[in-house]
């Protein structure tokens, strides 16, 4: 998939462009991602909007410019991890925006910390628009466990290593590296009462600085993206 950018993203969602439609919450969402990251970066964090299945990774390849305006190259893997309680996919439907509620609360509400997040649930229903039911709950809880399965990996191109002088680089880094909750039961229904969401403080600062893997993402001028096959020996070869 060629990369495309996040204003024309929201075009295609407004015309129903075989992605579900979203409400004015959801849309908000949306612009602050635009804002904080960017279209490119933006495109890449909401990669699987609106999109059904399950895929285990996925491959990117993104050309962007370095500081003396030359060409890079940077394959990125997005690669889910098995969990017996969650089919291995990367994320889908409408699973990215819950992602962008949680950076909402933890850089534009919270602004105490990057690296941990306490919150309600009642909280990312608001800012998600989305009614107060058993269903939305779980949709966010298996959001949260997605992107907790989530692996990224890059490495550098031919020309990028021979600038530093080594022959092979690899990066790897999570977004969520935890969570906790705790729950009790309210007329039949399980509810949380306290939430807690840990996250990799590195991400989200290149993420914000929009620098994430080492790339200048305002520079990106093409992006490819391919389902992949997780290997049984897990190695990545660039």
């Amino acid at each position: 998939m060629s990369y495309k950018p996040l204003s024309n993203l929201l075009e295609k969602i407004r015309g129903g462009d075989g992605v579900p439609s979203l409400s004015e919450s959801e849309f908000a969402l949306l612009a602050f991602a635009l804002d904080s990251f960017g279209e490119a970066l933006g495109s890449f964090f909401l990669s699987g909007l609106g999109e059904e299945g399950n895929t285990p990774g996925w491959l990117f390849t993104i050309t962007f410019s370095d500081g003396l305006g030359r060409h890079c190259r940077r394959e990125v893997r997005v690669q889910a991890d098995y969990r017996p309680d969650l089919a291995p996919s990367v994320p889908k439907h409408k699973e990215p925006l819950v992602a962008l509620a949680l950076l909402w609360l933890l850089v534009v509400h919270r602004k105490l910390s990057l690296s941990s997040l306490s919150y309600s649930q009642e909280e990312v229903l608001g800012l998600l628009g989305w009614e107060d039911t058993q269903e939305s709950r779980l949709k966010i809880d298996e959001a949260i466990r997605r992107y907790f399965t989530l692996l990224y990996e890059w490495g550098l191109g031919e020309q990028e290593l021979a600038e530093i002088n080594l022959s092979f680089f690899q990066g790897e880094a999570r977004f969520i590296s935890g969570y906790r909750c705790q729950s009790v039961e309210e007329d039949g229904e399980m509810r949380h009462t306290a939430n807690e969401v840990n996250f990799d403080e590195e991400f989200v600062k290149e993420l914000i600085g929009r620098s994430l893997f080492s790339i200048d993402w305002d520079s990106v001028s093409s992006m490819e993206r391919v389902p992949h096959e997780v290997r049984e020996d897990g190695k990545v070869r660039w």
